[in-house]
């Protein structure tokens, strides 16, 4: 699968969802009145079944499809509220009070510059409690949609997230926003592939295994030098 048709799936998904259930609505309209009409001409009690039969399971289909959907579009969500959470962690660390990025455009030295002093101070340097609070903004509780907890921690130049899901669906969704992230590599079920340099098709086959009851996620960021590389 490509990088397009990986995205053009996501983009017809939800245009097909709306067909189907468009489709079983008339369909079930359509049982119900052959159900009335069937029972005011006196129907056999077989013929009622069969008919009931049929629109219980157009209703279990349509809401199969609604589960599916909806558990896509929340893996979608929680990787764009992982990203939102990297970049204002970032934005957190004590340089940027002195540079204050947030009010201008840095130009490419004073970024290298902002790097290298995080790099020296590490992302420890970032209150604890402005974690915390930080976190609870995204994820109430530090729990995610599932309600599994969620953890973000701090180590020198490294920042880690890591949760997990309990829905093949809500992996596929999580992972389908992961190049649009500013996170460098992802660990799904002890898997670890770095983002940028994998293709879509690679990503995607992290949330394959449809054997697993949960999928554990850790996503890694870091901020590299010459004299620290990230390892």
């Amino acid at each position: 699968m490509t990088i397009d048709s990986y995205y053009e799936y996501s983009m017809k998904r939800g245009l097909f969802e709306f067909q189907i259930v468009n489709h079983y609505r008339l369909l079930k309209q359509s049982y119900i009145m052959k159900l009335k009409k069937k029972a005011k001409a006196g129907s056999t009690m077989v013929e009622l079944i069969i008919v009931g039969s049929l629109v219980v399971l157009a209703s279990i289909f349509i809401l199969s499809q609604y589960s599916t959907n909806s558990a896509y579009k929340e893996g979608k969500r929680e990787s764009q509220s992982v990203d939102q959470l990297l970049q204002e962690t970032i934005m957190l660390h004590p340089v940027n009070s002195m540079i204050k990025p947030f009010l201008y455009p840095l130009s490419d030295d004073q970024k290298n510059d902002r790097e290298h002093e995080i790099v020296k101070k590490g992302f420890d340097a970032i209150p604890s409690e402005d974690l915390k609070n930080l976190l609870n903004k995204y994820f109430k509780h530090a729990l995610n949609i599932h309600r599994h907890p969620v953890i973000l921690t701090t180590n020198g130049q490294f920042l880690e997230i890591e949760s997990e899901f309990s829905s093949v669906d809500t992996c596929s969704g999580f992972i389908s926003e992961m190049k649009s992230t500013s996170w460098q590599k992802v660990t799904i079920n002890h898997v670890t592939v770095s983002i940028q340099d994998s293709v879509a098709k690679d990503l995607s086959n992290l949330c394959a295994n449809h054997s697993k009851d949960t999928f554990s996620y850790t996503l890694q960021f870091c901020y590299e030098t010459a004299a620290l590389p990230c390892t």
